[in-house]
């Protein structure tokens, strides 16, 4: 490192030298060529501690703030950025993204739209592209996620993010086998890129190149973080030890605070839960909160000593403590927190809340929340093993990775909902994805009727709603429905057999 590089890392000098600031900005990009990402972000930190109102280093912590779910930080840069710069083309789309999260539509529209003013480069069109996506918009998604691939064809982000909008086609796969030659790529890189190259494949009627190179993006995946598969299998079996019949009974009813507004989708990934979540919302008296975390922040945390070191410290979680200390007033203050979390984000007369690992909490649900409705989406292990183990989640999903740990953590959860099923029979509704998919007017009836929804007919045209839809299925719910999901692993079970021996069907 030189001088000059030194001097910028520790930003010394006086306020207003935008020679070292010049300096500094430089080597944070150097930083980010070279994937140091990290370092780049420390630096930019640096940056605005010298010169508070760096638009260059605002931008880019912004951006890293949203990545990482900090959004009232990014929002406070973001806004400072604009009050400099109001054509400032990617704090607009930044921001139009969140205010569409926030459910302020159409001041996302508008942001977006005066990005779009801005002749913004490539990397705004993506983020303007997913915006569109997640708002409905498919087709303008679509034309700027092809306008962002002509002017940069190599960027690895671009042609990922194509694949939730348009399947590849045979002149796609060369173009992206040479960007795999010539690429010096980062790990996080070179992951993307083989999901992207699984994806292409598979479109191109290649199975076996496909599921190649799946097997190694998932390899590479599961080996950028530790996790135990064990302790989630012991977690899961405590909460069947703690949460017995004895404590439904001296509980039930406890809980004085009645409410009838959350309907709770609670499953696994890729089982057919956006798609119940958009017929609902398609509903006029229906709202959807999505994957929302309000029930994990609306319950008190106790140390687990039950399974230690598995729930991150300060996490709730189901604990001896928990349920000696559960009472009426604890139940009231999981539905009152609850609620008011509820009234921020929607104010329609039901609104869904689709954070599927409820199902963990399935018990506390029934007891905090008696007049609430909870739904439970059920699909073919194996199809959703499969469409799991084809995914890079933007969320950390520990066991998504590797075929047998999708198996044991199916297993696991199975039970649990087995046992939750035992001790209260009949108080949640299980909608099979195959029996959607081969009658949809029918289980739609069905739906509704166990909501205690009138029927409206908006809900058999699911796919023309356009809210917000930001999980991996947001194409596909924007269709009629389609039958080619229905046992597709058939197709493919040589490639599953460590997923399907550790399930253990027996058809």
């Amino acid at each position: 490192m030189n001088r000059r590089d030194r001097k910028a890392r520790g930003i010394k000098g006086k306020k207003g030298d935008q020679a070292i600031v010049h300096n500094a900005i430089a080597l944070a990009r150097q930083l980010e060529e070279k994937k140091q990402h990290t370092e780049a972000i420390k630096l930019y930190e640096k940056i605005l501690q010298y010169d508070p109102d760096n638009i260059i280093a605002l931008f880019d912590l912004a951006v890293d703030d949203l990545e990482h779910g900090r959004i009232e930080r990014a929002e406070q840069k973001l806004s400072n950025i604009l009050r400099q710069d109001p054509r400032h083309g990617g704090a607009l789309a930044c921001l139009g993204t969140i205010r569409l999260d926030q459910g302020r539509r159409e001041e996302s529209m508008r942001l977006a739209e005066k990005s779009l003013q801005t002749n913004p480069n490539h990397g705004v069109l993506v983020q303007l592209s997913v915006l569109y996506r997640n708002a409905g918009l498919l087709e303008k998604a679509k034309d700027l996620i092809y306008r962002a691939l002509k002017l940069h064809p190599d960027d690895i982000r671009i042609w990922y993010t194509l694949q939730s909008l348009d399947k590849y086609n045979a002149e796609d796969l060369p173009l992206l086998s040479e960007i795999e030659k010539g690429g010096n790529f980062s790990l996080p890189q070179k992951i993307i890129l083989k999901f992207t190259l699984g994806k292409a494949c598979m479109d191109t009627g290649q199975p076996e190149k496909a599921f190649w190179h799946y097997a190694e993006a998932n390899l590479l995946k599961r080996a950028t973080y530790k996790f135990d598969i064990a302790a989630t299998e012991a977690y899961f079996t405590s909460i069947t030890k703690l949460f017995t019949k004895e404590t439904v009974q001296r509980l039930r009813g406890k809980c004085t605070i009645k409410s009838d507004r959350p309907i709770f989708i609670v499953g696994l990934p890729r089982s057919g839960s956006t798609l119940v979540d958009q017929i609902l919302s398609s509903h006029p008296d229906v709202g959807s909160v999505g994957e929302a975390r309000f029930l994990g922040k609306s319950i008190p945390a106790f140390p687990n000593e039950e399974v230690p070191g598995y729930i991150q410290e300060g996490a709730p979680s189901i604990t001896q403590k928990l349920m000696d200390n559960m009472n009426g007033a604890m139940l009231d203050d999981i539905a009152a927190t609850y609620l008011r979390f509820l009234d921020q984000d929607s104010n329609a007369k039901r609104v869904v809340d689709k954070m599927l690992f409820n199902f963990a909490w399935l018990g506390v649900i029934r007891l905090a929340f008696p007049e609430a409705k909870i739904i439970h989406c059920v699909r073919d292990p194996v199809d959703i093993g499969l469409s799991i183990w084809q995914i890079l989640f933007t969320d950390l999903i520990p066991w998504a990775y590797d075929q047998k740990e999708i198996g044991r953590y199916y297993l696991a959860y199975r039970n649990l909902m087995t046992h939750w099923r035992k001790l209260f029979p009949g108080e949640f509704y299980d909608i099979r994805y195959e029996d959607l998919v081969a009658d949809q007017e029918g289980q739609s009836r069905k739906l509704l009727e166990f909501c205690n929804l009138p029927w409206d007919d908006r809900v058999l045209k699911f796919h023309e709603t356009t809210r917000q839809v930001k999980t991996a299925s947001v194409t596909q719910v924007r269709q009629p429905i389609y039958k080619d999901s229905v046992k597709k692993w058939k197709k493919y079970e040589k490639h599953l057999k460590t997923m399907i021996d550790t399930i253990g069907l027996t058809e």
